[in-house]
């Protein structure tokens, strides 16, 4: 935020005492600009609070460390071929998420550039489906803010899967509310006990929880416009972080 010169500023009360001395008195003016120097250097000391933070560069295994980087990208969804025989398929679980006040100073710059949030990672592990008959375990990685979050891109469409899955889900194969790590998934991409709805909130487009869960689909490769696509679910979050 860069401050405009005081007399072209448009500050009500100060700019109409400046005005009436027609900005010719000296000292009025060394002391406004004294007073637009401090204003200043506050606002440059409260930005650098929220810009510089650490990265997250070396916080290693990333999910790009994983056998689930990009793996629906090579995997595509095939809307002719009965759900049944779809695979990989891929079930969560968030073991670990970041203190509830890094959350908290998240959710109110969840859409300004990644050089601007602050340093919050979760620990994610799971479970990945090769065949009905094949899977075999996700070592734990991190998914970290501001390296790995999904920007610039249309999150409403992620939004749009989580809430509409269970639509689909009605008519393929479900273990309905039971969650397991498969590999059939449950009806829900997402537990639905109270607990875990006030944890990660009903506003994906508002919600760091939400946010985080579209990273992970994106970083996957999976096309969350394909809403009949139900090969990822998460089994658990860890509700209980400070």
């Amino acid at each position: 935020m860069q401050l405009k010169p005081f007399c072209a500023a448009g500050w009500s009360a100060l700019a109409a005492a400046v005005l009436l001395s027609g900005c010719a008195n000296p000292q009025l003016a060394e002391s406004m600009q004294t007073l637009q120097s401090s204003m200043q250097t506050a606002v440059q000391s409260i930005s650098n609070q929220v810009t510089r933070t650490p990265d997250n560069s070396g916080k290693t295994p990333s999910i790009k460390d994983t056998q689930l980087a990009g793996i629906f990208e090579q995997h595509p969804y095939d809307t002719s071929v009965d759900f049944k025989k779809q695979f990989p398929r891929v079930a969560l679980k968030v073991t670990q998420s970041p203190p509830q006040k890094v959350r908290q100073t998240l959710e109110g710059v969840i859409y300004l550039r990644n050089n601007v949030l602050p340093e919050g990672c979760w620990t994610v592990e799971g479970t990945l489906w090769r065949s009905r008959n094949k899977s075999e375990p996700v070592a734990p990685f991190y998914l970290c803010s501001p390296r790995d979050m999904a920007y610039d891109i249309p999150l409403r469409d992620g939004k749009d899967w989580f809430l509409s899955t269970p639509i689909f889900a009605a008519t393929q194969e479900t273990t309905g509310t039971r969650r397991t790590t498969g590999p059939v998934p449950p009806t829900d991409p997402l537990p639905q006990d109270l607990k875990h709805k006030k944890f990660y909130g009903s506003d994906f487009l508002g919600s760091l929880q939400g946010l985080m869960m579209i990273s992970l689909l994106y970083q996957m490769g999976f096309d969350w416009s394909v809403h009949e696509d139900r090969r990822v679910w998460f089994t658990q979050f860890d509700t209980n972080t400070p």
